[in-house]
């Protein structure tokens, strides 16, 4: 997170807006993980902004060279499978989207690549509706 921020939804906000000029209604932490436990303690967090548009210019940092592509959401799979989605906090946070449980006290966490089930029913089935969300979020 950057000094300035007061909290990971405020960072989440903040580089969607620079970096692809979009700008959601609401936002909220889905999941949060550990990105290497084997060497570091920081939390990485996946936010979720809906009703996204296009409202700003983007200021990137310097060394930022990043291209907003749209795509389906139902496109995403495929797209991880043909390694195209390749990084993996991107990759958990598309997890966190379609199977990040809303009824939690807490965000779902993932650490050391294994899913956390507290329920102890495995894997859930992804959330209805999620396949229709703005993918302008991702």
């Amino acid at each position: 997170m950057d000094p300035r921020d007061t909290s990971p939804i405020q960072t989440g906000v903040r580089e969607l807006r620079e970096e692809t000029g979009y700008q959601g209604e609401t936002a909220e932490i889905i999941g949060r993980i550990f990105p290497n436990p084997a060497i570091m303690s920081n939390l990485c967090y996946t936010v979720l902004a809906q009703n996204c548009r296009l409202q700003h210019p983007t200021e990137l940092d310097d060394g930022e060279d990043l291209a907003t592509r749209l795509v389906p959401a139902a496109e995403i799979p495929e797209l991880i499978a043909a390694g195209k989605i390749r990084h993996s906090l991107m990759v958990v946070g598309l997890y966190f989207l379609n199977y990040g449980d809303e009824n939690r006290n807490e965000p779902a966490v993932i650490q050391s690549g294994w899913p956390i089930d507290p329920r102890g029913d495995g894997l859930p089935a992804p959330k209805p509706g999620r396949e229709t969300l703005n993918p302008a979020v991702l």
